[in-house]
Parts: C-alpha cells; structure tokens; sequence
C-alpha cells in the first residue's frame, strides 16, 4: 500500500536576518490540509517550524542540522511506491552560482557552511527508494537582504537531470511576494486554494493551477507579476499527492483525475481586508490555519464594492462615485441593524401626536457600551470595518442630537448608528438631511482609507527603514473607530517589527549607528515591539559608549610615556564583559602591557634605572606582562 510522506518547512524569524511575516503560516496551513483533508499520517508528516511566542515546544526547530536529520529519518522509512513531499518557505540565495535553501540558523557571512545545498538536499532525495518526490520552494520571497535574481536556475536544471519534479514559487528572474490581504506568501496562498478548493490532486493539475492562478492574484494584489517555475518528468504527470482515500473530502471537477487540461478558476476571490478570527491548533502545532476541508470565506456583498476602490488611482473619480452610489443604496448590508428597543422606551408612530414631546423631556442616551458577546460581530462581517455597535436605545430627538454631534467630528459610523435608531414613523427632513451626509462622508471614509492602505502598501520598500517609518506615519493617520483602522493596526505592528528586524541586523553587522537610529523609528503605539526595541536601543548606546573608548584609548597615547600607555589601560578596563568590544578590549590591554614594559627596558638601556623602574611599577598585574616587569624591576631597584 502506498504511503504518503511529507517534510514541511516555513521560518519567519531568522537569527541573523531580516524576518518574514507569513513563511511560518503557509508551512502551517499546508501541514494542516495534509494531516487533516489529505489524511497524510501525522507521524508522517514532519513539520520544521521557528516557535511563536505563545507557544515555544512545537515542533522539529528548522536549523540545518535538524532539517537534514528529518529528511534522513524519513528516507529510511520509505518503500519503492510511497510518495514524498518536500515543501520550503524561507530565504532562498544563489551563491557563487549555487542554489541554497537558508535554515533558521544561516550565517550570512558563511552560506557555503551554514545553508542547505539545493544539490546536496537533490542528491539526497534521488538516494531515496521511490522515485515519486515532490519539492515545493516558496523561495526568493522579496527584495530582501539576500535576495538574488538568478537563484532557482541551478534548481531547476537539478531537478531535470536528477529526475526529480520541482516547481518553484517564482521564475529566476522575479521575485515572490506576500500580503496581508491573504496572511500567506501568494504562491502558498493559491497553491492552497488549488488543493481545497479546486480538486488539484495530481502534479499536472497542481502546475496548471498555479500557472493561471498565481499571476492574476498578483494583479489583484497589485504585486509585480509573479509566475511558477516548472520542472515534472512527463512520467510523474499525474502522480496523485493526494490520497485516493482522501479525494472525496476534496471538490474534485469531473476532469481532475482522468484529463490534462488545467483546472481553471472561475473568478478571482475579492481580497478580504476583515479579520478571521482564530481557529485552535493541535498541541504539536504553533501556530493556526484554516479547517481542514474549510472553504475560502467569501467577502460580504458590502464588501466587495470597496474592492473596485483599490484602482481609484486609475478610474479617480468614477471608481469613488460608483462606491457611493453602492454604499446609498445598500448601506442596510453594510451596517448593523439598529438596535431593538425596549417596552418601556417610548416609541413614536401615526397615531401619536406627542411623540416629538415625549421625546424632548427624554435626557439622552448614555455612552455606547461594548457588547456583551463578541460572536455576534463575527456573525455581521460589515461590523468589523467600525467601531462597536451601540447598545441601548435613544429617543429620536436625542439620537438626532447625537448622530448630528457625530457628524461635526466625522465619526460617520457612529452618526448612522444613532440615525437607525430612529423608528419609522419619526424619521423627517432632519433625518434624512443627517443621513444624507453620514452616507456621503462615511463613503468618503471608506474610500480614501482603502485607497490610502493600498497605496502605502504598493510603495513601501520592507528593508529600508525611512520607508517602513513614513509608511507606519501615512496608517497613523486612520484614527480608532473609522474604516480599515484594524488593517492599518496590523499593517503597523507588522512593520514595527520589521523595523526591529533591520535594527537588529545592523548591529550584528558592526553598524551601531545605524542600529540605533533604526530602533528610534519604532513607534509608541505598538508597545510591546517598542519596549523590545528601547531594551535593545539602551544596549547599543552602552555598546557604542566601548567603541568610543577603544578610540580614545588609542588617541591618548604619547611614545615613549608610560603613564599616557597606563591611562589607556585603566580607560579599556571600563569596557563590560558582556559587550561584543570587550575581547578587542582585553588584547589591547595584553599589548599597551609589553609596551610599558618596552619603554621600561629602553630607559635602562640608557643607564636611566630610576625611570625605568617607574615605568615598570605600572604594569597590570593580571597580564603577561607583570611577571617580566618584576624580575626586571628588582635587578633595576639594585643599580
């Protein structure tokens, strides 16, 4: 009977560079449609992931040597007919002309020693008894610190004389993306919807969906395009990865299993900025991903509208127009229904001729409060883009009141949240001129923030620090309780981290001025990043205080005086012990030691025994140096 295995691998926070957001999510996802839709074996199916921060024991750490160790204690369990799937989402390089897959612990100052060889990890897998092997690398994922045009090029050429079926998350020459919008990297993203969505349970149909599907996500996305590189021996064609006991929890079309032509997507999904709520995680597994068997959640009809928004740079004015018009006429979709009133709350209708009096000698409602049951926002996708909904109930005059203070301080949201209030029978002029204007400035909201989040998005460069800084300032500027406020939420404590990532490298680099001002862009509003980055900010500042005083201990120095040699010795001394400068410190004590010591047996040479011995009482006494100076110093004491 034929066995299916699978070695997933995704890492986010790398040791000595810049972090991805989502490498560590699409590993995660994919092991999770295995073990779960595709009933892969879970003992089979091995997962190399960097911990979270909640959860620290998950699973095999992905360094080099605990990578190559799971592929090897797979390979020896495998039978001539079992199937292997190998899958990477991390750093990929091309160096001096060969491919590498980078582990968590990569060096970059040493890749030939520290990285995976992509020959190496070849010529492992054609070792195995099966030559049914399928390697998927999410690799070359940005224009990152290492990133590099030409890796992939060996792999392929690899993969065609070895046999073995490859496909690559993009072509040699472009580069891989991830965004927000999906929390995965594209390629994972539309790989995944091609398995639990589109019955892709052969290479061939697998190749063809990601051949149609990956660059129109990247339009969608506004991403440069993005297209999969190939390489399967015509035999291997229609190798089934997915269990034949399995497919029937997978939407299977007609032709999946017995025609070659590509399973084609019916329509682009509507990129969904709400977010998803959690869902729980084996014990063994740190992070969460989709239910197995789970659908793609479709955006709500409100939703969707604002989609046409993100090209407002191309239509400008027609696309906010055709926004509006949407929101008008269908805001009942887009906000919460109002509230129902109590009994004791007066109500006004036809019959009543003392409602607007009633009303009048009502005070007015009390501040909204939060609701009691989070669940029922999850229920109403459209009141995820505000605010809370307000509880309670108001009489129309004091709902008016409200909504028309609202209105004053562009809180549009909570204006129409007031004016729904409102029964019927008491709407009027009033009314309908109030909710007149929170449509058209709710509207407005919706559009310049969705345009604004889209456009920052397009334009900032995730390595360089000015870019993420003016980008995090651009989403500051989407106050609490307007549209997209959440998104720009998370967008910002995205690059904040970011934003320590490219600190922490310049440090390791030696560039501590650079470490610093980096850490100083990190902003108050995502506190804990930011108190990560003034722990680490404080020791760089005491780390440049030892640079400093390496310099000066240098510039203090005046041939032939001891004292000045002295002087510099006690200056380095100040250096502490857990700094990177403390060792450079203690070899230049080691030689300002022996020239004391010089100058000493100079000035005895000249007949000058009372300076020489001056010289030598200055020698350290922890140093090397000390024992030679006291022998002199008792023969020079008896001249």
């Amino acid at each position: 009977m034929t066995q299916h295995w699978a070695v997933v691998v995704g890492i986010n926070q790398y040791q000595s560079l810049q972090p991805l957001l989502y490498a560590r999510q699409d590993a995660i996802a994919l092991w999770h449609f295995l073990t779960q839709t595709a009933r892969y074996d879970p003992a089979a199916c091995l997962l190399l992931s960097d911990p979270s921060n909640a959860q620290s024991s998950a699973t095999a750490y992905p360094n080099k040597q605990s990578l190559l160790h799971q592929i090897q204690q797979c390979q020896e369990q495998l039978q001539p007919n079992d199937v292997l799937w190998f899958f990477f989402s991390g750093y990929g390089i091309c160096y001096q002309d060969c491919d590498y897959l980078l582990p968590i612990d990569v060096d970059p100052a040493h890749i030939p020693e520290t990285a995976c060889s992509v020959q190496s990890l070849f010529e492992l897998f054609k070792q195995s008894p099966t030559d049914n092997i399928v390697i998927m690398l999410d690799i070359n994922r940005s224009q990152a610190a290492l990133a590099d045009r030409s890796v992939g090029q060996q792999s392929l050429a690899l993969a065609r004389d070895f046999g073995l079926s490859l496909i690559l998350s993009s072509q040699p020459q472009e580069f891989s993306h991830e965004t927000l919008a999906v929390k995965h990297g594209l390629f994972t993203a539309a790989l995944l919807e091609g398995l639990d969505h589109r019955g892709c349970v052969t290479l061939d149909h697998i190749a063809a969906h990601l051949q149609k599907q990956l660059p129109e996500l990247c339009e969608h996305h506004w991403r440069p395009t993005q297209n999969p590189a190939v390489q399967i021996p015509s035999e291997k064609r229609f190798l089934l990865v997915v269990p034949a006991v399995a497919q029937a929890a997978v939407p299977i079309p007609a032709t999946a299993t017995a025609s070659s032509s590509p399973v084609r997507s019916p329509q682009l999904p509507v990129m969904n900025l709400m977010p998803t709520a959690p869902e729980p995680v084996p014990a063994n597994v740190p992070s969460v991903s989709p239910r197995p068997n789970s659908r793609r959640p479709q955006p709500s009809s409100a939703i969707a509208p604002l989609a046409a928004i993100q090209r407002v740079g191309v239509w400008g004015p027609l696309a906010l127009l055709f926004a509006l018009l949407l929101l008008l006429l269908g805001r009942s979709s887009l906000l919460p229904p109002a509230p129902s009133q109590p009994e004791s709350a007066p109500r006004a209708d036809s019959g009543s001729s003392t409602s607007s009096s009633t009303a009048a000698a009502t005070p007015p409602a009390p501040p909204p409060a939060a609701p009691k049951d989070a669940s029922e926002n999850a229920r109403e996708p459209g009141r995820a883009l505000f605010a809370e909904p307000l509880s309670g109930s108001a009489t129309a005059l004091s709902a008016l009141t409200q909504a028309q203070q609202a209105i004053a301080q562009q809180r549009y949201a909570e204006a129409i949240r007031w004016l729904d209030q409102i029964p019927a029978a008491a709407r009027d002029d009033t009314y309908n001129r109030l909710e007149a204007q929170a449509e058209a400035g709710l509207a407005q909201q919706v559009a310049g923030n969705q345009a604004k989040l889209v456009a920052v998005q397009q334009t900032v460069q995730p390595n360089q620090a000015t870019s993420l800084s003016s980008a995090i300032a651009q989403l500051s500027q989407i106050p609490p309780g307007e549209p997209f406020y959440q998104e720009s939420q998370q967008l910002i404590e995205q690059w904040s981290q970011a934003l320590l990532g490219l600190a922490n490298t310049a440090a390791t680099q030696g560039d501590l001025a650079s470490a610093i001002a980096t850490a100083r862009l990190v902003p108050q509003q995502t506190p804990v990043i930011h108190r990560q980055s003034q722990e680490q900010l404080s020791f760089w500042q005491q780390r440049q205080l030892s640079q400093e005083r390496l310099q000066q201990s240098q510039a203090m120095l005046q041939p032939g005086q001891a004292a000045s040699f002295q002087k510099a010795i006690v200056l380095l001394r100040q250096i502490p012990a857990e700094h990177p400068e403390y060792q450079k410190a203690q070899v230049r004590v080691e030689q300002l030691s022996q020239e004391i010591l010089s100058i000493a047996r100079a000035r005895a040479a000249q007949g000058k025994f009372e300076a020489a011995v001056q010289a030598a009482i200055l020698v350290p006494q922890d140093t090397v140096a000390y024992s030679s100076a006291q022998a002199q110093l008792k023969r020079w004491q008896e001249r």
